[in-house]
């Protein structure tokens, strides 16, 4: 925005003479204009002319100093009228010039209104500088800082001038920020190479050659101290003015310590990427490569010098680079992974993983691809030869399952075979045993009684046996027919049962409402007949007998988790060292006289619970009583009652 600039401070500042002026306005760095108080050019200077790419004629007679500027000349206009009013003495801005080819100029412009002896207005001065590196700069980096104000009083950068002598003549505004001295204290130092970490003598030699005539003007980058003792880093551009009464540089300063700072930011990044294992590289997205740390060139073989501004298909081969496809997808989702291949420059073949990023402008448009890649070609070896192993690994399984499932299929033949042809055998001798016992009655004496008698009960535990292993195989054999199963309900009828069938026991049962299970109702009411049934065998020796049923209260696992079921007694118990043991058919813990049975109905409850997906387990002490816990895997509800005490 056009602003004016509030009232210079008086100062003591050396008058300028005709001639000083116009050396000044000739042979300054920057373009200059002199305008009549309608705005019309009376003047410019050699430095506008090449600004702008115009000859003085093309130049001179021109309406105002927006001569063919881009911006509304409307206020430029009016801030003059005022200043002309007497409002201000002077105004800055920038400002937009078309060259004579066509480029934009931007410049950083001071109009400055000049009155005579007696106060009437004379004329305008115009001091622009040319200020487009650091536009260009600005929008490429958003860097907002302004750089560049190419005026004496209002620059942005330093200005000053300095005698023969060493001793500065004239200094601005901004160079007194920069150093952090007031005006005069500036202007009462011996030297202006006071200002300098090295006591001016960069400066001394480059002035020497400037006296010398053997360059025009120079530019260097020097370190100034500033009042506080601060150093900063500056840019310093300077030239001689010859033809005045008394020769003197003119020098403009310019603080770049963040740029510096910037530089040294980026070398330290680099230095990082370049101690990155992987291959960073960054690419146009023509997909040149603008940037190659050294572990793309530890990884590909190929030299930074080598690789920037090059494709890096042509590097590495076509197949290196991702797709059309996949650069659409890219471009779509800001970032992509793809495995290709890559031929390093001694020829070697690699599996290599690129990981792309894309960077996007200030417009929000692409405008580079970072890349990423790692060397995969060991993992991918590896990878094949597990996947080799695991293959082999899973046929020679097979082979084996089906080896397996052949035996037991021979094993449960024969086992079927056995136990159901053992029971005409069986049968005869029971009823033949039973035969003779009636007939002999009498003519036997008690001995022999005892041996018939040991016979028939032989007999009838085999079938028994007979019996539990035909149920056991037809258990793996018979088809689920899932539904709701209320398991509470299924134990109160079997207790119900066997009160009525043994009602001199004194036995207590507590058995809690659980959670409807879903499985096999045939099946889970053998489950828990099998359960109930070593409970009430377990507790028979026990004056008062106790046996409960229920649900744990916490199920681990969360609310998805299949509910615990469990049944407690507080019966003979059993050794915990012998638990596996217990649900395998005919082990038992206890002997046949203490405790009678067949040994195979855990055996039995174990199978039912596999084949609903649960699993089964107990834990006791002898003498203390045991707990049955099982799952049907996970298809019942989660919580409900808990047991009774």
């Amino acid at each position: 925005m056009n602003t004016p600039p509030p009232p210079a401070q008086a100062a003591s500042v050396t008058p300028l003479s005709e001639q000083q002026f116009a050396a000044i306005f000739e042979f300054a760095s920057i373009g200059m204009a002199l305008l009549d108080t309608e705005s019309r050019v009376l003047r410019v200077n050699r430095t506008l002319c090449e600004m702008l790419g115009r000859t003085e004629a093309e130049l001179a007679g021109a309406r105002g100093v927006d001569l063919v500027g881009l911006d509304d000349i409307a206020r430029d206009r009016e801030l003059r009228g005022l200043m002309l009013d007497g409002m201000f003495p002077s105004y800055q801005a920038e400002k937009r010039y078309h060259h004579a080819d066509g480029h934009q100029v931007w410049t950083h412009q001071i109009c400055t209104l000049v009155r005579d002896e007696q106060g009437r207005p004379a004329h305008f001065i115009v001091q622009a500088q040319d200020v487009s590196d650091r536009k260009a700069a600005e929008a490429a980096l958003r860097e907002s800082e302004e750089r560049f104000r190419a005026t004496f009083e209002q620059a942005a950068l330093g200005i000053l001038h300095v005698g023969m002598d060493g001793r500065m003549l004239r200094v601005n505004r901004k160079l007194c920020e920069m150093h952090g001295y007031s005006r005069e204290e500036l202007l009462g130092m011996r030297s202006a190479g006071d200002l300098s970490v090295d006591g001016g003598e960069a400066g001394r030699v480059a002035s020497r050659r400037l006296l010398s005539g053997e360059v025009a003007s120079y530019s260097q980058q020097r370190r100034f101290i500033r009042k506080d003792g601060s150093q900063y880093d500056a840019r310093v551009s300077a030239t001689v003015v010859r033809d005045a009464a008394e020769p003197y540089f003119v020098s403009i300063v310019e603080d770049i310590s963040q740029a510096v700072a910037d530089q040294r930011r980026i070398r330290e990044q680099a230095q990082m990427l370049d101690q990155a294992n992987d291959a960073i590289l960054v690419a146009s997205m023509d997909r040149r490569i603008l940037y190659w740390n050294h572990g793309a060139e530890r990884l590909f073989g190929w030299r930074a010098q080598q690789a920037v501004g090059r494709p890096f298909g042509e590097l590495m081969g076509a197949a290196s680079t991702i797709s059309d496809s996949d650069t659409a997808k890219l471009l779509a989702q800001g970032h992509w992974t793809a495995l290709v291949p890559c031929r390093t420059a001694d020829g070697r073949l690699l599996d290599v993983e690129r990981r792309f990023t894309l960077i996007r402008d200030e417009q929000g448009q692409p405008a580079a691809v970072v890349s990423v890649s790692t060397d995969v070609t060991q993992r991918l070896a590896a990878e094949r030869a597990l996947h080799a192993l695991n293959s082999d690994l899973e046929q020679r399984i097979r082979a084996r399952t089906a080896e397996l499932q052949d035996t037991n299929e021979e094993l449960r033949s024969i086992a079927y075979s056995l136990a159901h042809d053992l029971r005409a055998p069986l049968a005869a001798i029971d009823g033949f045993s039973l035969e003779l016992a009636r007939r002999a009655e009498a003519g036997l004496d008690d001995a022999s009684r005892h041996y018939l008698h040991r016979v028939r009960a032989g007999v009838r535990a085999i079938g028994e046996l007979t019996e539990a292993m035909l149920s056991l195989m037809s258990l793996s054999q018979a088809p689920l027919l899932p539904q709701g199963v209320d398991l509470s309900a299924l134990a109160q009828g079997w207790v119900h049962r066997m009160r009525q069938q043994q009602p001199g026991r004194q036995v207590t049962v507590d058995i809690a409402p659980t959670p409807r299970a879903e499985g096999d109702a045939r099946l889970l009411a053998e489950l828990m007949e099998q359960l109930l049934a070593n409970a009430w065998k377990f507790t028979g020796n026990r004056p008062h007998g106790h046996i409960a049923f229920g649900v744990l209260p916490h199920v681990p696992g969360g609310p998805n988790a299949a509910p615990v079921y469990v049944v407690r007694d507080n019966g003979a118990g059993f050794d915990p060292t012998y638990a596996a043991k217990l649900f395998v058919p005919f082990q038992r813990l206890h002997g046949v006289g203490e405790f009678p049975g067949t040994g195979i109905g855990l055996a039995i409850a174990r199978k039912i619970v596999a084949r609903h997906g649960g699993r089964i387990w107990a834990e006791s002490h002898e003498g203390q009583g045991a707990a049955f816990y099982f799952t049907l895997g996970d298809s019942g509800a989660a919580g409900g009652a808990t047991m009774g005490a």
